[in-house]
């Protein structure tokens, strides 16, 4: 009794004594594995309120409300896709508009001396509107959460056929679950239609590269210089 109170004491939250059974030794490690996932349920349930807590404050009802009529959208378009893959859609956008586009958006947010822009020229696959559509929601995810005067910036090059748009900012840095939530609209884009509390800017980026055939990535760490967000695109049609 005295060394299974010195051990309470010292922080042990369970205590087998010799001779210890295998069976007794299984139903403690299965109980605490069990205690383990509920207190996990509830950190995490805990940070998703604090998340969506956080993500509210920055966005007004009217953009929440254009997010979803956004979204749903796009994911009426997919479906469409899905149903006529025949259907021929004019994909061309011209990356040398690029930096104009941008400069205009970040005018309204005061943020045009923040950012650091170094595009290539070229056309990538990519339907008009939906390019101005993803440019609008990825500076307005940057700039909501990165502080005014920090740089902001967005390169692009050619990688034989393939185009990459890449936005960075050093101070901006997923939490956990974001980072979670993230990677899994990056493995499936239209998996989710309801709009992920604190990401829906990029829920439509995702959506709006898988329409046009690209990829979504993303890399968030300290070492890679903040929260890191890649765009993939294909070479747009020479007919286009």
């Amino acid at each position: 009794k005295i060394d299974v109170r010195k051990g309470m004491n010292w922080g042990a939250d369970d205590y087998l004594t010799k001779p210890v059974h295998l069976a007794e030794l299984a139903r403690t490690i299965a109980s605490r594995l069990r205690r383990a996932a509920v207190s996990r349920r509830s950190d995490l349930a805990q940070a998703s309120l604090m998340m969506e807590s956080m993500a509210v404050a920055g966005v007004t009802p009217e953009e929440r409300a254009r997010q979803r009529e956004i979204l749903q959208r796009l994911h009426a378009e997919w479906d469409q896709q899905l149903q006529q893959p025949d259907q021929a859609r004019a994909l061309s956008a011209e990356m040398s508009l690029v930096p104009g586009r941008v400069l205009a958006l970040s005018q309204t947010e005061d943020r045009a001396s923040d950012l650091m822009l170094s595009v290539e020229p070229g056309k990538v696959r990519c339907r008009t509107s939906d390019w101005d559509l993803l440019l609008e929601r990825l500076l307005a995810f940057a700039f909501r959460n990165s502080p005014k005067g920090d740089p902001l910036w967005i390169v692009g090059t050619w990688e034989q056929c393939t185009y990459q748009l890449s936005l960075w900012n050093r101070e901006c840095e997923l939490r956990e679950i974001e980072e979670r939530r993230l990677a899994e609209l990056c493995a499936n884009p239209m998996a989710e239609s309801a709009q992920i509390v604190g990401l829906t800017d990029l829920q439509i980026v995702a959506a709006i590269m898988k329409l046009n055939g690209g990829l979504f990535r993303f890399q968030n760490s300290n070492s890679a210089g903040g929260l890191r967000l890649h765009l993939h695109f294909q070479r747009a049609a020479a007919s286009a």
